[in-house]
């Protein structure tokens, strides 16, 4: 729809930090109370510095609300600020009037004539050039990105020997795949081996679950949804993403192996995806487990009968997934490949 949310205000009334975890924004203001005395020094300005900087890590452009001078202008520029506002360019104005000032102050005009600084732009933002305002959207996009990949980088190093599990969000707490999910997690868990999920309900939770009641790590990356995923109850590590590339792309990383229950649209793709990975040699080769012979072989039998028999994947590629019923028969297939301890026994 081309909408982009602002923070306003920023530092007073209701504008709270905590809307960096839950509104999916892409500019901050900072309110005009804190630009009025920036130049003096003192609190105000060490204030600006820090919202900046924290804006500038959850990856959101900033606008300074109110500036007035040049001099403003030119601190704000060494601070790092992304965009200023204010009767530095104009008051108030009828529409008619704002019509012509709009014609007659482009962005060429305001860096002709000094009005705004070199290198970065601090110019409002200038409807007439529709394509500047695509390139600020992708570097405030860039910058979120950069974000979920560095921290979620930091976090998961921290973790040590772990086991992604994936598989529906809509498993209910009775369903076969939720106890398994959980049994599975908890043997896991006794043995050393954090426990990796999506974060959210079903599947996860289960997995989640098993790994806490075994006094296990138990991950969770959730993913900011519009029917808003909540993450499970039982994490003792979460952070969440805002898109799904860096999210699958951290659930793979640190793996020593998948785990892959009953699931939907995205169970099937992130299964595919390691699949894909491992079979270019993008990832190097980890044991891909399918725990449910009634839900995968039909699955199984398409990729034969329609992929496979048509050459468009090698048989070898057949064996980069092993097929079993439970997860008692997955923990032995870890064990197999000396993820998990020999005396384990079940």
């Amino acid at each position: 729809m081309g909408v982009r949310l602002s923070i306003d205000d920023f530092g007073t009334g209701y504008s709270s930090l905590s809307y960096f975890k839950h509104i999916p924004a892409s500019e901050l203001k900072i309110d005009k109370s804190f630009i009025d005395h920036i130049k003096d020094g003192g609190h105000d300005l060490e204030l600006v510095k820090i919202m900046i900087h924290i804006a500038h890590q959850f990856g959101l452009l900033v606008v300074a609300e109110g500036v007035e001078d040049e001099s403003t202008c030119q601190l704000l520029k060494t601070l790092g600020c992304d965009y200023i506002q204010g009767y530095y360019f104009s008051k108030p104005l009828p529409a008619q009037e704002f019509e012509r000032w709009l014609v007659n102050n482009s962005c060429t005009t305001h860096l002709a004539a000094g009005r705004s600084v070199s290198g970065d732009p601090m110019y409002p933002s200038d409807f007439t050039h529709p394509d500047h305002l695509i390139e600020q959207e992708e570097l405030a996009r860039l910058k979120r990105i950069e974000t979920e990949f560095r921290e979620g980088s930091r976090l998961l190093d921290s973790v040590g020997r772990a086991i992604t599990i994936f598989g529906s969000a809509r498993a209910q707490q009775d369903s076969w795949e939720y106890t398994q999910a959980r049994d599975l997690a908890g043997k896991l868990a006794s043995d050393g081996i954090a426990i990796v999920t999506g974060g959210g309900p079903g599947v996860m939770e289960g997995a989640n679950r098993g790994a806490m009641e075994h006094g296990g790590k138990s991950v969770g990356l959730n993913i900011a949804l519009p029917s808003e995923q909540q993450p499970n109850p039982y994490l003792t590590v979460e952070l969440e993403f805002r898109y799904f590339f860096t999210r699958k792309f951290l659930l793979i990383r640190n793996a020593l192996g998948f785990v892959v229950f009953p699931g939907g649209f995205g169970t099937v793709d992130e299964l595919f995806e390691l699949l894909t990975l491992t079979q270019t040699h993008k990832l190097d080769r980890r044991p891909i487990i399918l725990v449910g012979r009634s839900f995968f072989e039909p699955l199984l039998d398409w990729v034969r009968g329609e992929v496979l028999s048509r050459n468009f994947v090698r048989p070898s590629d057949m064996a980069l997934m092993t097929l079993v019923e439970s997860g008692d028969e997955a923990f032995d297939c870890l064990r197999e490949h000396h993820i998990v301890s020999a005396n384990n026994r079940l």
